[in-house]
């Protein structure tokens, strides 16, 4: 008993000291990486961003033998991936460099976090600091380096336009640490609205929200069509339509009987707009395709998991689980994601790009549930996004 306490105690005490080593390095290279971004900024000069990426891939190293976090592995391993690439390549254009800089300034603040009380106005103020620095330097300016048409791929064509492999490394890099960004954004969010914003926290919001959101989606497709019309337009927009209904009529239902009856289901009116879910993702395809084998492809693909989702609400009204609906999400996204990856490779990239990320906004959204009651309400916003650049696609 007194060896196992004492093990407890030795591991304890090795991972703070781990922490702490980790907390100084990152803060070093935080301030470093804003010195020089400053630097940078004022004289145009790119001496910076020849001793950055050594430290920091020194770093990165280091910190993947040391650090227990898979996201944490991950993030050192596509860093040195960027960092190879420029070095492979003598990539002298910094602007990728100096936006990937400026990402880690916001390291800061996540080190502050764990020296300020918990229960102070300061700890508060610099989370917000903290998730607006982050999404403006990890989300917003970094996505604008590295979409279609941005820096990355101007890099691309400069340095390692007949290499497969390189381009290849640098555009894994560099999406695969949006991504993961991504994921942080979301964790950041669950954080916060936890501890901040419970009071919005109610399903009764939820399904009220839910209740008309989605006839956003009609108005999005009539304009974004209305500017190159086409005749199969219509069959898209009557799947918005129909999904739009079958929403309403299901979250309506649902936030009244949360109210007068909170025992009762419909389970009626969730098959169906699970069925209009499906209708809305497999008419697009047949808007966006004219090869038969690919529309069947994603025909049989949806007639398969409503199959399979007849049988599981069978069981859910014969024995409820807590579980029906983490099943019923899984088995709706499956023919999705052959329907979303049929349209990617169907559309071009600065297209397909945009549109990749917004349907991995919504996995993540799945997955993190950052918003608790009201993820459903933030998915139903989501959707809207994803309309969007459907109808781009198929315009």
């Amino acid at each position: 008993m007194y060896k196992c306490f004492i093990h407890k105690y030795n591991s304890y005490n090795n991972n703070m000291n781990i922490l702490t080593y980790q907390n100084i390095a990152l803060f070093t290279i935080s301030s470093l990486s804003l010195i020089s971004c400053i630097y940078y900024k004022l004289t145009d000069s790119s001496v910076p961003f020849i001793i950055m990426p050594p430290i920091i891939g020194a770093f990165s190293i280091v910190d993947l033998y040391y650090n227990n976090r898979l996201e944490y592995k991950i993030h050192h391993a596509l860093s040195l991936g960027v960092i190879l690439y420029n070095y492979a390549f003598n990539v002298d254009d910094h602007i990728l460099t100096y936006a990937l800089l400026k990402t880690e300034t916001s390291s800061l603040f996540l080190i502050f976090k764990y020296y300020l009380d918990k229960r102070s106005f300061l700890y508060i103020i610099n989370a917000y600091v903290f998730l607006y620095l982050f999404t403006k330097f990890r989300i917003v300016d970094l996505y604008n380096v590295i979409c279609p048409g941005s820096e990355l791929y101007a890099i691309i064509d400069t340095y390692s336009p007949n290499s497969a492999l390189g381009s290849g490394l640098i555009l894994v890099s560099c999406y695969g640490l949006y991504i993961l960004n991504l994921y942080w954004f979301f964790i950041m969010n669950k954080t916060i609205y936890k501890e901040y914003l419970q009071c919005f926290n109610t399903d009764a919001l939820c399904q009220y929200l839910c209740t008309y959101l989605l006839f956003l989606n009609i108005p999005i497709c009539v304009y974004v069509y209305s500017l190159n019309p086409c005749e199969k337009h219509w069959i898209d927009v009557a799947g918005v339509s129909l999904l739009a209904l079958s929403s309403y009529r299901y979250h309506h239902y649902v936030y009244k009987i949360k109210r007068d009856e909170p025992n009762a289901f419909p389970y009626m009116l969730l098959f169906n707009d699970n069925c209009c879910v499906h209708l809305r993702s497999f008419l697009t395809i047949v808007v966006s395709y004219s090869h038969l084998g690919f529309i069947l492809l994603s025909f049989t693909a949806h007639l398969v998991f409503i199959y399979i989702t007849i049988y599981y609400l069978i069981q859910y009204v014969v024995k409820p689980s807590p579980e029906f609906f983490s099943i019923l999400n899984k088995l709706t996204i499956c023919p999705i994601v052959i329907d979303i990856a049929l349209g990617f490779v169907n559309t071009d990239i600065e297209l397909g790009i945009p549109y990749l990320l917004v349907n991995i906004l919504i996995a993540l959204l799945l997955i993190i549930n950052p918003f608790d009651k009201l993820n459903h309400a933030a998915l139903h916003v989501l959707l809207l996004v994803q309309t969007y650049y459907i109808c781009l696609m198929l315009a």
